[in-house]
């Protein structure tokens, strides 16, 4: 436990495994307009919470030791657009293609840079329409450089969110100079203004919690571990087929990612079984899947017509991981590897 900030958790990934595959059959159920609950979906919303989370921990802690913008920045860059662009092109040639779509110049621009700044970020700003919450990662990505580059200690980085969020928050309540007509600003308020930001926040707290040997020692010897565990896992699946609520959300998950934090402690989980490390695979290949899986969902239900829950499950989540398989061998880790050796062939220092 104590190796946290210098090592990969491999338990993280079963969480990347879980939030990624809960937000597919959470769009299959939607496409198919099938509510197995009630009035309600599974709610995949609370799978992106868990992702923000992650991503607030994790870029706390690889940071740590390390103050070099130019590296984070070529790492960031390298791990989040090379795969996003090849599904740009994907979801365009489908859109075209199939239903016979017309974008702008002004449309590639906007989905090649991320940058959908002519009104409210929402899921149908791109055309890949689960990257809304990618520009999310890129914002906080480039706060976070920011305090790099003016050699400001990284615990800012959540001053400098609030502030970020009140400003915006203030001048969209008084409208200032007309700014709620104005589709630029709206796209900003919505990314910089929207309490979306929260779930980085709380990772970043929890990794500054975890520097601190007595609140480890605290949760180690926490008893009925195991309780609490299937308990608020209980809570957690209760709530998913549950409308989704915000508040909640930060509250479950928040809790249900620092139990995996100290998942070795509770369940003494051997990561070299198959079965474990198919799900730590699928954690790695998590972006791919996160950002294919809509497109592999409008194939299978839009072109081939298929109305079977089971079925159509099925072959989304084998389609899918096989695909994502691909595109993280042929793609994703080329290109960190690219970056790699880009920051080391220029001597910047290197991040852990």
């Amino acid at each position: 436990m104590e190796n946290i900030p210098s090592r990969k958790i491999a338990s993280l990934q079963f969480l990347r495994a879980f939030a990624c595959l809960s937000v597919l059959y959470t769009h299959v159920l939607q496409l198919l307009n099938i509510k197995p609950f009630g009035d309600y979906f599974i709610a995949g919303a609370y799978g992106v919470d868990l992702f923000f989370i992650l991503s607030g921990f994790l870029i706390y802690l690889t940071t740590k030791n390390n103050d070099s913008y130019k590296s984070f920045a070529i790492k960031r860059i390298f791990r989040i657009f090379p795969l996003y662009w090849f599904c740009v092109i994907l979801f365009f040639l489908w859109e075209i293609l199939n239903f016979s779509k017309e974008f702008t110049i002004l449309n590639y621009i906007q989905n090649f840079l991320m940058l959908p700044w002519n009104g409210k970020l929402t899921t149908s700003s791109l055309v890949v329409g689960v990257a809304w919450s990618t520009v999310y990662e890129v914002y906080f990505y480039t706060a976070f450089t920011l305090l790099l580059i003016f050699k400001l200690n990284k615990k800012y980085i959540i001053g400098l969110l609030i502030l970020l969020f009140s400003i915006f928050k203030i001048i969209y309540k008084i409208n200032l100079l007309g700014s709620n007509e104005n589709s630029t600003f709206l796209f900003l308020y919505s990314l910089i203004g929207f309490s979306h930001i929260v779930p980085f926040i709380l990772g970043i707290l929890v990794a500054m919690l975890f520097q601190n040997p007595i609140i480890i020692k605290f949760l180690l010897n926490i008893k009925y571990k195991k309780l609490l565990f299937i308990a608020f896992h209980l809570v957690y699946f209760f709530i998913l087929v549950q409308k989704y609520n915000q508040l909640l959300s930060y509250s479950i998950s928040i809790l249900i990612f620092i139990l995996w934090l100290i998942i070795d402690d509770i369940w003494k989980i051997n990561y070299n079984n198959s079965v474990n490390k198919f799900f730590i695979k699928i954690g790695d290949i998590s972006y791919s899947i996160y950002l294919l899986h809509t497109l592999v969902l409008s194939i299978i239900i839009d072109y081939f017509q298929l109305t079977n829950l089971a079925l159509t499950t099925v072959l989304a989540y084998v389609s899918t991981i096989v695909l994502s398989l691909i595109t993280y061998k042929y793609i994703e880790e080329p290109f960190i590897n690219l970056s790699k050796k880009i920051i080391k062939s220029r001597g910047i220092k290197n991040q852990i």
